[in-house]
């Protein structure tokens, strides 16, 4: 279980018995398109979601470490899920949203080898959220 907060210009997850920060979000535009950075506090490493443009079913954004090396690939599947696989297709994590009127939000379901992507995982999910509902608050 995680939850995020607006904080001093980014979105902080936390989770864990110590209800510790575990992932940053900052968003920022690059040449008119939207970034957003995710800083994993847990295991020390960045990585940048970025949405596809234009997007599509197949392909609905993409996040890269600092190598700008792909780590995660998000897909659409029906009009409320996606798919989370890494660059060589293996299944991370499924996503369902939920639509008005049941409010806004998603459930997540990580696979073991998405297990060791967390909590980029949740930060990805709250990226997708962020943006589909217009909540996305930019730093820069």
């Amino acid at each position: 279980m995680a939850s995020a907060v607006w904080r001093d210009h980014c979105w902080d997850v936390h989770g864990g018995a110590d209800d510790a920060t575990l992932l940053s979000l900052v968003a920022g535009s690059v040449d008119g398109r939207t970034r957003i950075a995710m800083v994993d506090h847990k295991n020390r490493r960045a990585a940048t979601f970025s949405a596809a443009e234009p997007m599509s079913r197949s392909h609905i954004g993409m996040v890269r470490v600092s190598s700008d090396a792909p780590l995660m690939l998000i897909r659409a599947d029906g009009p409320t899920g996606l798919h989370i696989i890494n660059p060589v297709g293996e299944l991370l994590a499924l996503s369902s949203r939920r639509r008005p009127p049941d409010g806004h939000g998603c459930d997540v379901l990580v696979t073991p080898e998405g297990a060791l992507y967390d909590p980029l995982l949740f930060g990805v999910t709250l990226a997708l959220e962020l943006l589909r509902t217009g909540a996305l608050r930019r730093a820069a």
